[in-house]
């Protein structure tokens, strides 16, 4: 038996259907008058068994769900009438200032199956959270006098259901229905004209993916230099997509090429790091930038001091960046010091990365609690946050790298640092296989 889907507002027991003749309480012939009871009989209990082992088809929003018609009372009700139940669909959402409770006992004559269905979906559903817009579908039976809610279902946003539905007994039992997901390649390509960040937006590219990218050419490239208009950017990463068509989230990063200036970078996912398309891995022992969209205002050498009005040597890249900004560490290390320089650093880190290489950041305004003195930290573990303390004009972090005490330029450093981990003779071959259909989409 199909079920009738209405509009949100309808008129009460526009869905009854007779079947049979109303019984003749002065028929003559009793033959007759059981004969017709046993017809009517008939018909009852194949109406019932039509209804409970029949796959009732409703239309897409309710999905592939299973029914168990309403408790015994009510065919007892619609026996005594002659009426044939039919159930009924009705798809709305929830307005402004309308709760689930008003907006279900609104539209159908059930009291109590609304209070029963609202009780036991709280227990699964934080019905406060529920916003203007939220779609409801509901089934029910059109009664004589009144309706019987039968089921209540509310679509989540990430495309899973929660179910009331009526038990025999007349209560109700939640479930929930989890939306299969399948994972697809799929390739965005953006041209630069403003930022990086905003071609990746403006082309579907989701903001987390473009974060984790900025994370990848942090060994290489300085985002605030080394980024022009017409610049290119293009990303593989996994789509989640539901039974039916609709992306429901996003899954893995598997490659990136990124184009500046004519030079291409690519990088590919490949057993749990990032790989260029010779195998060498993209990881560089120290990060050139270490805070994430920091702007470059200050580089290594000879220029005029800004407080001082001398000229003079830099021995750092400064990175401006807004108050408050988390401070990365360049590389995996030991935090050795940690204090304050009333000469000029003021709020300042030293991390300590190997037995020739440390690494210095000052003018914090404050300093990650799990950073402490002593404390071993991972490369783009927050140490500390971007402020002006000491000798400063503005919220900015002064980045040192030393080699035996001695300072280097950062850009030089970390360009001419070895790579990470590097793939063994028998991994490269699967590596080349790993990537050839990927290499061959950024590459057309």
């Amino acid at each position: 038996m199909a079920i009738n889907f209405t509009s949100p507002t309808r008129k009460k027991n526009s869905y009854l259907t007779f079947v049979g003749k109303a019984k003749n309480k002065n028929a003559k012939k009793p033959l007759m008058a059981i004969f017709m009871t046993f017809i009517s009989l008939a018909a009852i209990i194949a109406v019932a068994v039509n209804l409970i082992i029949s796959s009732l088809i409703l239309p897409e929003e309710l999905g592939a769900y299973s029914f168990t018609f309403a408790p015994p009372a009510v065919f007892e009700i619609l026996e005594q009438n002659n009426i044939q139940p039919r159930l009924s669909g009705m798809e709305f959402n929830l307005t402004s200032g309308e709760v689930l409770f008003n907006a279900i006992n609104n539209r159908i004559d059930d009291r109590s199956g609304v209070n029963s269905a609202i009780a036991a979906l709280q227990g699964a559903v934080n019905l406060r959270l529920l916003q203007v817009g939220q779609p409801v579908i509901i089934s029910y039976v059109d009664g004589i006098s009144s309706d019987t809610l039968h089921s209540v279902i509310i679509p989540l946003r990430n495309s899973n259901r929660v179910t009331a539905l009526r038990q025999p007994d007349g209560s109700f039992k939640v479930s929930e229905t989890v939306n299969l997901t399948l994972t697809q390649p799929t390739l965005k390509q953006g041209v630069v004209r403003t930022s990086l960040y905003q071609a990746g937006l403006e082309v579907g590219i989701p903001a987390n993916r473009l974060a984790q990218i900025f994370d990848i050419f942090a060994f290489s490239v300085d985002f605030q230099r080394d980024i022009f208009a017409g610049d290119e950017l293009a990303v593989i990463y996994e789509e989640l997509v539901d039974t039916r068509g609709n992306v429901v989230g996003t899954g893995n990063l598997l490659a990136v090429k990124l184009t500046t200036r004519g030079q291409p970078r690519q990088a590919y996912s490949f057993d749990g790091d990032f790989f260029d398309e010779n195998g060498e891995s993209i990881r560089r022992a120290l990060l050139l930038t270490p805070v994430q969209g920091g702007r470059l205002t200050s580089s290594f050498g000879t220029r005029r001091n800004p407080i001082s009005g001398f000229t003079e040597h830099h021995p750092a890249l400064d990175f401006a960046a807004p108050m408050g900004t988390p401070i990365m560490s360049a590389g995996d290390g030991v935090v050795v010091h940690r204090g304050w320089d009333a000469r000029g650093y003021g709020n300042y880190v030293v991390v300590r990365h190997n037995n020739s290489y440390e690494t210095l950041y000052a003018h914090m305004s404050r300093f990650n609690n799990l950073a402490p003195v002593g404390a071993r930290v991972a490369q783009g573990q927050t140490i500390g946050y971007i402020g002006s303390t000491g000798q400063s004009t503005g919220p900015h972090v002064h980045y040192e790298i030393r080699r035996n005490g001695v300072r280097l330029n950062p850009a030089v450093a970390v360009a001419n640092m070895p790579s990470g981990r590097s793939l063994t003779a028998g991994e490269r071959p699967v590596f080349i296989e790993h990537i050839h259909d990927l290499a061959a989409q950024l590459n057309p």
